[in-house]
């Protein structure tokens, strides 16, 4: 075996071994990377004197490469029992009625919706807080987005909160003790 052949050979391998590299990564990677992000916040309406509601934001950004779709939205509860508990991130929230009149700029979307290539899309939503129990013992709560990516389906989590449905609900009682 000449040096040319020992050349030639190892040109091959290295050549075949990056095509495999370059298709694996374009497999891989041709996707989308979605993100979920969120707030939360605790008003009073004055409508309704006395009336406690809950508000939640939530953003779903798409850094990658593909178009998805996005199925659904919500705000996971954890109250430390192990029940997985889902505020849903539309008008009226899961709770017994919606307060919620959305401004233009926050309009929630009809679910399921397309979200681009790159593309991003963020709302507001409200629920009254009569009809959750327990509010006091609710740790803390993420934004979570479910979404196609290519022929699966899979959860997008946000980073968790303190909740502050539950600050609100242990400093309830100290106001009425005052």
């Amino acid at each position: 075996m000449s040096y040319s052949d020992i050349l030639a050979s190892t040109a091959l391998v290295v050549s075949l071994l990056t095509a495999g590299w370059t298709a694996w990564r374009a497999w891989r990677w041709d996707r989308p990377v979605v993100s979920v992000s969120g707030e939360q916040w605790i008003g009073e309406r004055s409508t309704a004197q006395g009336r406690r509601i809950a508000g939640f934001s939530i953003e779903v950004v798409n850094t990658g490469n593909q178009t998805t779709q996005v199925i659904a939205a919500y705000w996971q509860i954890d109250r430390g029992n192990g029940v997985n508990i889902h505020f849903t991130a539309t008008h009226g929230g899961g709770g017994i009625d919606s307060l919620f009149d959305a401004p233009d700029h926050a309009n929630a979307p009809a679910l399921p919706f397309t979200l681009e290539r790159y593309g991003r899309c963020a709302w507001d939503f409200e629920m009254s807080l009569d009809g959750v129990q327990e509010q006091e013992a609710i740790i803390r709560a993420r934004p979570v987005v479910q979404f196609t990516s290519r022929k699966n389906t899979e959860l997008a989590y946000g980073a968790w909160q303190p909740s502050q449905i539950a600050m609100d609900a242990r400093r309830l009682p100290e106001k009425r003790d005052s």
